[in-house]
């Protein structure tokens, strides 16, 4: 009787064991890595999955980038404050501005729809009292009183005795949007071959260093940079561009990246009335140009 008993009993587990296992099998794709195909099928069409599934098991996974506008804003400083003195439609080049007395040829001209989501830039080719054209045609119906900025977008300024700062995005009546800058671009153009030790070919370097920030209610400093070297050490993607001439334009080409995994893996967000500046503290008027791309998408 002892030998049936055990025998019985051990049925009894075997049994179990198998049961055990065919639950197992049922348990949803997240708790294992690896499950038969044909039982990976009858899981999918139970939760709604509709990814292809190969073979071997395996689902496609494609990552999806945002499909809200992109951006490539300069950093500006601006120059003069106005607005429309009447509507405008689309594709014109010709805009007629209430004072356009503080703007100027090559000026960098911005407009915004006022607590909107509409923006447009575009470099002043000539001025004619108060009608300025702009060499871009524009791609919204802006209206009479929408605000109207004359900047520069030329960093290669003075800043020794007062400091500079340029800056994308400002004051929150400009926009009601907020944006993600994902890398900025930046380009020092040259007379001479530049070196590690000087800023673009201004030789030694600077001494303030240009300043990047984030400003919102408080300020938060990113970097300093006083040589080409430092540009390099903060930088992955840095490039000199010499010129084929003796007598040529030579530069720095230079991709800051903010978001990736193997860069900071982070956006840097500015919500309504958040700035990014960069502040220039030394002369850099002996640079031929010196400028500054942020490059995202807006978020809402």
């Amino acid at each position: 009787m002892a030998e049936n008993k055990n025998g019985d009993g051990g049925k009894i587990i075997i049994g179990s064991i198998i049961i055990a296992f065919a639950i197992i099998l049922t348990i949803p794709l997240t708790r294992f890595a690896v499950i038969d195909p044909e039982q990976l099928a009858n899981i999918t069409q139970s939760m709604n999955i509709t990814a292809p599934i190969d073979d071997e098991g395996n689902v496609e996974v494609v990552l999806q980038d945002q499909v809200t506008r992109p951006f490539d804003f300069f950093f500006m400083q601006s120059q003069h404050q106005t607005t429309l003195s009447e509507n405008h439609q689309i594709g014109a080049h010709y805009i007629n501005l209430t004072n356009a007395s503080g703007c100027d040829v090559g000026d960098y001209l911005a407009i915004f729809q006022p607590n909107g989501t509409r923006y447009f830039f575009a470099d002043v080719l000539a001025i004619s009292t108060n009608e300025v054209q702009v060499d871009t045609p524009l791609d919204f119906e802006f209206l009479s009183g929408h605000t109207v900025l004359c900047t520069i977008k030329e960093m290669a300024v003075d800043g020794s005795d007062t400091q500079q700062i340029f800056e994308v995005r400002g004051p929150s009546q400009y926009s009601n949007f907020s944006i993600d800058i994902t890398r900025i671009m930046i380009t020092l153009v040259t007379t001479d071959a530049p070196e590690f030790t000087e800023f673009g070919d201004i030789a030694g370097g600077i001494t303030n260093g240009i300043v990047l920030r984030k400003r919102n209610d408080i300020y938060w400093t990113i970097w300093n940079v006083k040589d080409n070297g430092e540009f390099a050490n903060l930088a992955y993607d840095f490039y000199t561009l010499a010129s084929r001439l003796p007598s040529g334009t030579n530069g720095i080409a230079i991709r800051y990246t903010f978001a990736g995994q193997d860069k900071h893996g982070v956006a840097l967000r500015l919500l309504p009335g958040e700035s990014l500046e960069l502040i220039v503290q030394d002369d850099l008027t002996d640079l031929v140009s010196f400028k500054i791309v942020a490059e995202g998408h807006i978020v809402n």
